[in-house]
């Protein structure tokens, strides 16, 4: 296969972002950290855009949810017609585990783990969703320290805009999926060329492509919608001890002007794919000719 090489292009979420210093694993690590740090509340669990869809009602919605009711939306929109029951599920980039706790407490998995590369999140997951089937793992995207075949779903909700390597990402969720099992994904892209690359990336990792869905226009309208939510959560949070004022003021600046300056302004797109990974042809092992995974290692 040819090799799709990585675009030298940044998020324009990147360049909404509090600046990160220091370099590591992943492109918004340190950022990450700095929020768990600064913003230990375990209040805030979580951190993506959200999702409406024109005269939304929630009323599937748990009343003590409802703060939170855009950004856990998107991850409802995410797994919307899956059967999820018995089922053991990976949330790859879990953040403050907002999406985990959802999907523990709205359907009956068997099992939900969490992985993100910020211990500082992690910490916090841990102290903030205490459940006997939820579990969360420090660990890094393009290295999965989780078994072959191990689980019936991944998701991974506006995260792999921090990697930089998302094709060793995609290999590791063909590997972690058992046959037939579902990866449902969605992200930001500033790159307006950027899906193509990575539903190319998804392909060439042996998944099947099953759905895509251009959801700019509704998450920008969750949004703008939850604004309000954030700002009096994040309000309640400032603390002078702390010094997180400048970190509170600074997310709350680019919450504000990404569904114009990125979305209205058609400077950036959000996508959402649902991929499958296929059963084994009869007769087949699942590896290729020299023992690797099928999915193999090209970008």
């Amino acid at each position: 296969m040819d090799r799709i090489a990585p675009s030298p292009a940044e998020s324009l979420l990147r360049k909404l972002a509090v600046a990160a210093v220091g370099r590591t694993g992943s492109k918004l690590a340190d950022l990450y950290e700095r929020i768990g740090r600064e913003l230990p509340d375990t209040r805030l669990v979580f951190q993506n855009h959200g999702y409406a869809e024109a005269g939304e009602t929630f009323d599937w919605l748990r009343p003590e949810d409802a703060g939170h009711r855009y950004p856990l939306n998107l991850a409802r929109y995410l797994v919307a017609g899956l059967d999820l029951d018995d089922r053991a599920i990976l949330d790859v980039g879990c953040g403050r585990g907002g999406t985990c706790s959802f999907l523990v407490r709205y359907f009956q998995p068997r099992q939900v783990v969490g992985l993100d590369y910020a211990g500082s999140c992690i910490a916090l997951c841990r102290r903030a969703h205490d459940h006997p089937r939820l579990s969360f793992v420090r660990g890094d995207a393009a290295l999965l320290p989780l078994a072959d075949e191990s689980f019936d779903v991944v998701t991974n909700i506006e995260s792999s805009h921090c990697y930089p390597a998302p094709w060793m990402f995609f290999a590791g969720v063909w590997r972690v999926l058992k046959p037939g099992g579902r990866f449902c994904y969605t992200d930001v892209f500033g790159d307006l060329a950027e899906p193509a690359r990575m539903r190319r990336r998804l392909e060439s990792s042996g998944l099947v492509i099953e759905s895509e869905d251009d959801i700019t226009d509704r998450v920008a309208r969750g949004l703008a919608a939850g604004y309000a939510d954030f700002e009096r959560l994040l309000g309640d949070m400032t603390s002078e001890q702390r010094g997180n004022a400048d970190l509170v003021a600074s997310m709350l600046r680019s919450i504000k002007r990404i569904p114009d300056e990125a979305y209205a302004s058609g400077k950036a797109v959000y996508v959402a794919w649902r991929a499958r990974k296929p059963d084994p042809m009869p007769g087949s092992s699942g590896r290729d000719a020299d023992g690797r995974d099928g999915a193999g290692d090209t970008p």
